[in-house]
């Protein structure tokens, strides 16, 4: 049993099989790369009976990295093992943690430039969280997961810096499936959400889509919503934001009923 943070609801013990760690640890060393070295440096500083401490202590093994374990949080112990043993790939939880460490007034005296992925979860990230990881790590990525203590896997996204200056709507994502991972979208009753795209135009530079969302036990079509979404792109291919700028949502909601009226009846 792992006990959650609580991303898929209340936090609560969460029974797991031994396939579920086989999938664990394929699906995170395909997420993070860990396994691409063998002379990476794990340090961890999180409960080990938690998702992130376990699979992490456990990918470490797998991918025959070095391992540091803190016992406990001590912000300047944490930096000198850091410096010390050239750690590469860090997991501290939850993010808020991250600030407990970046805060500590001797952190500019020490060589974090060996870190190459900075990993957490367990709680949301906010931008000024990721700003402040970026600005001490020169040389780290940001990774962070969620979901994954019921099944093993779940959701990642790797945060980059270009994200960041880019303000890009992705920093308030939950990622992309991982390996091994279906995702669906359900209702409040568990009914699978379907989404069918009814027109597309471009306004502003941005590409836009009229999609409108129902279940399968939808027994009036009309009941249907109509959801207006944003087209983006990044490394990875690209991705879709639902607009909520309640100016940019009036101007293109008007735009998709002009070019709608004729086959839909829009309220």
């Amino acid at each position: 049993i792992q006990y959650t943070g609580g991303s898929t609801g209340l936090p609560k013990g969460a029974a797991r099989t031994h396939g579920a760690d086989l999938v664990e640890l394929d699906a995170i060393m395909d997420s993070n790369g860990i396994g691409d070295d063998p002379d990476n440096v794990v340090l961890i500083q999180c409960p080990l009976e938690h998702h992130g401490g376990h699979s992490w202590f456990t990918i470490a093994f797998a991918a025959g990295a070095t391992l540091v374990i803190c016992e406990a949080f001590n912000a300047e112990q944490i930096l000198h093992f850091i410096e010390f043993y050239r750690v590469t790939y860090m997991i501290l939880l939850p993010p808020t943690t991250y600030l407990r460490l970046l805060r500590c007034p001797t952190i500019d005296q020490c060589d974090l430039s060996s870190v190459r992925l900075v990993q957490s979860a367990a709680g949301a990230t906010t931008k000024p969280i990721i700003q402040a990881i970026y600005d001490k790590f020169p040389n780290a990525v940001l990774n962070y997961g969620w979901g994954q203590s019921e099944s093993g896997a779940g959701s990642s996204l790797k945060i980059t810096r270009a994200m960041l200056e880019a303000d890009s709507p992705l920093l308030e994502s939950v990622g992309r499936p991982m390996k091994h991972v279906e995702m669906k979208v359900v209702d409040e009753d568990g009914n699978e959400v379907t989404f069918e795209v009814i027109d597309a135009l471009d306004h502003k530079g941005v590409h836009y889509l009229a999609v409108v969302e129902y279940t399968e036990n939808e027994e009036d079509a009309e009941d249907a919503q109509l959801v207006i979404l944003s087209v983006g792109e990044d490394d990875e291919g690209e991705y879709l934001d639902v607009v909520e700028d309640d100016e940019t949502l009036l101007e293109v909601s008007k735009l998709f009923e002009q070019r709608l009226s004729d086959d839909y009846e829009i309220d």
